[in-house]
Formats: structure tokens, C-alpha cells, sequence
């Protein structure tokens, strides 16, 4: 039992396993894994009532979504991809005297979606001649 959280799980049945590589492949099943230590180490992660089980199943598939829900995110995340891209190498080309505070403190900070990019965007860029 030393070096494992408890309930992970690590004796699951082989059809499960193999249901897992056959629908998701081997990242799948690493996701599968990730979850379960996840869960068991990490402890309040789930909403109160529910197991680590049942919130697996409280995603929706993509065709179970609205159609408001579909559009708004086919529109959005390439908006959210453009602006971190667009931020990100808007601060590769800048010099530490360019931008405000630190360039390592902002990398991480564009990466908070989608408030991260627009944060730089908007304050992080020192403007010509100030």
C-alpha cells in the first residue's frame, strides 16, 4: 500500500482498460488513470453528493449541446487561440524594458484563458514613448 493513495482503483477490470484504449487510445487511458490519482490524492475535487463516477458522466457530448452552446464556442475558441497567439508572440518580439513587470511573470499569465491575453494585450505592453 506504501506509495499509493488509497482507492485508486489500480485492480479495475480488464474490460475497462481495454474499453478505454480501444475508445480513447493510449491517452485515454492516461487520462483515465490521471483522474483516478487525481481523485483519490487530491480529495474534495467533486461536488458535494457526487463520486468521481457519476461526475464523469455529467459531461455532455458536443451533439448534446444547445446549438447557442455550439455556435458560441465554434466562434469563441478560435477568437481565444488568435488572441493567444497574437500575445504571445507580440511578447517574444518585446524587450523586458517594453513590457510591464517581468516577461517571465506574463508567459504563464497568457495562458489563463481567456482573460490571460487580453490582460497583456491591454496592460502588459508599454507603450512607444512612455
Amino acid at each position: 500500500m506504501r506509495g499509493r493513495c488509497r482507492g485508486t482503483g489500480w485492480r479495475h477490470q480488464e474490460a475497462d482498460t481495454a474499453f478505454f484504449i480501444q475508445e480513447y487510445g493510449a491517452l485515454g487511458r492516461l487520462r483515465q488513470v490521471l483522474d483516478r490519482l487525481t481523485t483519490a490524492c487530491a480529495g474534495a475535487l467533486h461536488p458535494a453528493g457526487t463520486s468521481h463516477e457519476q461526475e464523469r458522466t455529467m459531461g455532455k457530448k458536443w451533439s448534446e449541446l444547445p446549438r447557442w452552446q455550439r455556435r458560441a464556442t465554434a466562434v469563441l475558441a478560435p477568437v481565444e487561440v488568435v488572441l493567444t497567439v497574437v500575445a504571445a508572440i507580440d511578447l517574444a518580439r518585446r524587450t523586458e524594458q517594453q513590457v510591464r513587470g517581468p516577461k517571465a511573470v506574463w508567459w504563464p499569465v497568457l495562458f489563463v484563458q481567456p482573460v490571460g491575453p487580453v490582460a497583456y494585450l491591454g496592460w502588459g505592453r508599454r507603450r512607444p514613448g512612455k
